[in-house]
């Protein structure tokens, strides 16, 4: 559905009257660009192989524009960014590595050229995406997090504020508020649930760590806490133990949300001291919210255990298993006896 409406949000914009001005500008930029890729990747075209190379990317560039709107991503024209013209050299570079593979020579084959087009347009602007994002959201090489290019939840409001008074002191507040929501290659995927995962704040990271120690905690449960007990004699009861582990989502939703606000203001936590501390301060503050709550409960937790799961227990293994267990000896043991006393 995502695709379609980009597609027709494309067709709309190509079929809209364009002006003149600024067209030889354009032409000159992909031809730039033209040259740029064959010097990056050491690549040789022919002048007709060129004006096709010029063609083909800028008929797929307003289609990954469009896409990254759909998903959450403002994407400035070539024109206007340095940034999109780098992201556009590697994103054609992986597209006719892909293209370019046997199954997907043999696949392009069988559609019609209406459709080898679309199909081109949609490998393309899949590498755009993620290339923006790990150069942007990965990496601090190549775009700064207070650039209004940068990913994030709230990016409409970041460029809405560029030039406005106290712009720094407010697109700081915005960018705060953008590390409630994950920012992550994931995000910017088409579909319902990337939607969500990029829309809620916090819950899909408590979501997505909580699965994870879900899988585990089996094993942490059987094996983690005796090892724990009698090997490092960590003398933590049984239910304490239990909700430590499984509230390991919750912490590390914690530290991806410190992460995020590292990145966001450009802070590489262990570049030097005062990085370090900041980063420290917030992690700390941040996971021993959770681990206070169960401290603050344990008490109770632990009683309630005790009473609503260990003694039922006990009673039940007692009533089930003990007291049988003790009459059959007590049958045995006068059985033996009496076959004792006979002569």
């Amino acid at each position: 559905m995502q695709w379609q409406r980009a597609l027709r949000k494309t067709e709309s914009e190509k079929a809209a009257p364009s002006g003149s001005p600024g067209e030889s500008s354009s032409d000159k930029l992909w031809a730039s660009l033209s040259e740029r890729y064959q010097n990056t990747f050491d690549i040789k075209l022919d002048p007709e192989a060129q004006n096709e190379w010029v063609e083909d990317a800028k008929a797929r560039v307003p289609l990954a524009q469009s896409m990254g709107g759909r998903v959450g991503l403002h994407i400035e024209d070539p024109d206007n960014s340095p940034f999109v013209q780098e992201v556009i050299l590697q994103a054609v570079f992986r597209t006719e590595n892909a293209l370019g593979l046997p199954n997907e020579v043999a696949y392009t084959k069988t559609l019609t050229n209406e459709e080898r087009v679309i199909y081109e347009a949609q490998i393309f602007t899949e590498h755009f995406l993620d290339i923006y994002v790990e150069r942007s959201v990965h990496s601090h090489d190549h775009m700064r997090s207070d650039s209004p290019e940068y990913p994030g939840r709230l990016q409409f409001v970041r460029r809405a504020l560029v030039g406005k008074p106290g712009e720094k002191f407010f697109s700081g507040v915005v960018r705060v508020a953008e590390a409630f929501f994950r920012n992550e290659e994931t995000s910017y995927k088409p579909g319902f649930w990337k939607m969500v995962e990029r829309s809620l704040p916090l819950i899909p990271d408590a979501f997505l760590n909580s699965f994870r120690i879900a899988r585990v905690l089996p094993y942490a449960l059987l094996f983690g806490y005796p090892v724990s007990y009698y090997v490092w004699q960590i003398h933590l009861p049984f239910i304490l133990y239990a909700v430590l582990v499984a509230s390991g989502g919750v912490h590390m939703m914690i530290v991806e949300f410190n992460n995020r606000i590292m990145k966001n203001f450009n802070i590489k936590p262990m570049n030097d001291v005062a990085s370090k501390l900041i980063y420290a301060w917030i992690h700390s503050r941040g996971t021993n919210l959770p681990a206070g709550a169960i401290q603050v409960t344990a008490d109770r937790a632990v009683e309630a255990y005790d009473t609503h799961v260990v003694q039922p227990a006990q009673r039940a293994i007692d009533s089930a298993v003990i007291q049988p267990a003790r009459e059959i000896i007590g049958r045995c043991r006068g059985l033996l006896g009496a076959s004792a006393e006979k002569p």
